[in-house]
């Protein structure tokens, strides 16, 4: 219990500093507007050990929206040492940058920004694919190793509209 309580913080303190990004948003006009609001969820990829949320908001007047992606990669898996949970969750968490997202006939897909692994700090490149319907979002997602080290990884995402959109 003591542990999870020492994580909720980590999370929290993670989540004050996070300052969302602005995001290039593709697509007909009509289809932009299918995006309009709050949205968040999580990801989840088993093949690469990390889960996380994610955050974006698009406002009906703008083709661009401001979102980013908290990973959080398990413990103790990905740390050499054993240090307290707090040290790992706190160390081992990034904020992620969408780099843009384009919508169309419901299909939406994008990309995140290069960052660097966890593990190794080789340079992962992420896209990222799902179908909207209603209020959510669901797809899947695929890490790519820029210096092809490891086989392509992937995962699943789903997000969910928080705030109502304008009618």
């Amino acid at each position: 219990m003591k542990r999870l309580a020492n994580l909720t913080l980590a999370l929290l303190a993670t989540a004050c500093a996070w300052k969302s990004t602005p995001v290039a948003v593709l697509g007909p006009v009509n289809d932009i507007a299918t995006l309009v609001g709050e949205w968040s969820g999580e990801y989840h990829s088993g093949e690469a050990q990390r889960s996380g949320t994610i955050w974006f908001k698009l406002d009906a007047v703008q083709d661009t929206a401001f979102g980013d992606v908290l990973m959080i990669p398990r413990e103790p898996v990905m740390m050499p040492a054993q240090p307290s949970a707090p040290d790992v969750w706190r160390d081992r968490s990034q904020v992620l940058t969408i780099k843009f997202v384009r919508v169309e006939a419901g299909r939406v897909t994008g990309a995140i920004d290069p960052y660097p692994s966890p593990e190794d700090g080789t340079m992962l490149l992420t896209a990222f694919r799902g179908v909207l319907k209603g209020d959510r979002v669901e797809g899947e997602f695929m890490i790519l190793d820029s210096a092809n080290n490891r086989a392509p990884q992937q995962g699943t995402w789903w997000a969910k509209r928080r705030i109502e959109k304008p009618r």
